[in-house]
């Protein structure tokens, strides 16, 4: 059986469509890049935003399309998830329906035996939210120096404007145990770099019981004692709660890279308490400066939100001149997106209109282009540390991959994938 498998959205998505693929292996398909070549297609999607949702339902439509006679077409993830809510917009009705089966967050443990022809007769596969993650499963691309590794599954916060909780649960950390036997398993296959993701990486644990409570510097121990891994970064690490002892682990580490990212999505209090976003006590100024004391030399990524019901003038400009402060090694600025069935969404605060979201969005990526920039021409004339990840790229610390920039290596550098080069930043751009 030929198996044609689209991914959308986040990283978490990846391990997912990863840990499928090695399901489908192992039991003897064949995965194939094109979709009229398949015998099933997957199109795994993302929906947390409008935009989001928007390429999740073009590209169901698209593979409908694309498929060949006879072949099926299976919808999963988020928006198949959804499909679900008595709150989901016309267009996901209207995606699901091209799809032969519908298989939501919960129930992508089953999908490969759907896939097979194991479990027959069904169109619909949705029920509770949740995830999947199987380690022994997951392919991981061959020769890759990188990898994800995915401590948590859904979420434990409820921001009024985000549908995540709806989509994925609750949030759920991963036995430790499994978690180090991945991780182990990663190096083991020539893994350099592990990125740890989850919808809050730093409150890993918390929901466990007190009595067998791993928490995420108990976690970041156990990586580091493992042969091969040289570094690990954390990715997805909500502010509310970033401890001192994870802090104290970063510090004195020699592989915890110092990079951290931190979704703020805005500096306003008022804001804040719009979108419903704990913030521990600190605001986001404090937290930064935290970060940076206990951390020296850290690099941050955050994202913005612009244009939230309630946000005013005054708001936004507090925003701008937080960026302008120049904190921030890498910035990502989003447009407010109204997700149906969320709390945001039926908001009688005031809504920016279209065109001054447009406005605020336009000068908010420009002052983080400005601020991002300048954070890297510091790094010019300099040697960096770096991993190479193809014979033509590398990656110093304070860039994560996928989201972050790159070094291009010099033609016939001779570098190898896996191995940390010392690089001379010759040029910005």
């Amino acid at each position: 059986m030929k198996v044609y498998i689209e991914t959308l959205g986040c990283a978490k998505n990846l391990t997912e469509s990863e840990t499928l693929a090695g399901r489908l292996l192992a039991s003897g398909a064949e995965l194939v890049s094109e979709p009229s070549a398949a015998d099933v297609l997957v199109v795994h999607t993302c929906s947390f935003i409008g935009d989001a949702l928007d390429e999740s339902a073009a590209a169901i439509h698209r593979a409908a399309r694309r498929k060949s006679k006879g072949s099926r077409l299976i919808v999963s993830g988020c928006l198949a998830q959804m499909s679900a809510l008595k709150t989901a917009p016309d267009k996901v009705a209207s995606a699901v329906a091209a799809a032969d089966v519908v298989v939501g967050t919960g129930r992508l443990g089953d999908a490969a035996d759907v896939i097979l022809g194991r479990k027959t007769g069904i169109s619909g596969m949705l029920g509770a939210p949740g995830g999947f993650h199987d380690a022994e499963s997951r392919a991981h691309p061959a020769g890759s120096p990188w990898a994800y590794l995915r401590v948590a599954e859904g979420c434990g916060h409820r921001c009024n404007y985000c549908l995540i909780p709806s989509l994925r649960g609750t949030y759920k950390s991963r036995p430790a145990d499994d978690i180090v036997r991945e991780a182990g398993r990663l190096a083991s296959m020539g893994v350099k770099e592990l990125n740890l993701i989850s919808q809050d990486t730093s409150g890993y644990g918390l929901d466990m019981p007190p009595s067998r409570r791993t928490s995420i510097a108990g976690l970041l121990g156990r990586l580091e004692k493992i042969r091969g891994i040289e570094w690990i970064r954390l990715l997805y690490c909500h502010p509310s709660t970033i401890s001192g002892d994870m802090l104290s682990v970063m510090s004195a580490s020699r592989k915890i890279v110092r990079y951290l990212d931190v979704p703020l999505q805005h500096v306003s209090c008022g804001v804040l308490r719009a979108m419903g976003r704990p913030t521990g006590g600190e605001s986001p100024r404090e937290s930064v400066k935290k970060l940076k004391s206990r951390v020296p030399g850290i690099a941050l990524r955050t994202t913005f939100i612009v244009g939230h019901p309630g946000e005013s003038d005054k708001d936004f400009r507090e925003l701008i001149d937080f960026i302008n402060e120049g904190h921030f090694m890498w910035t990502g600025i989003f447009a407010y997106s109204a997700m149906s069935g969320t709390v945001s969404a039926r908001s009688q605060l005031p809504v920016p209109s279209a065109s001054v979201v447009k406005r605020r969005l336009a000068a908010a990526l420009a002052a983080a282009r400005r601020t991002n920039r300048r954070a890297l021409d510091s790094f010019s004339g300099k040697k960096i540390k770096a991993l190479v990840t193809t014979p033509s790229t590398a990656r110093p610390y304070f860039c994560a991959p996928e989201v972050d920039g790159e070094i291009k290596l010099r033609p016939r550098s001779g570098a190898a994938a896996g191995n940390f080069v010392s690089v001379f930043c010759d040029e910005v751009y």
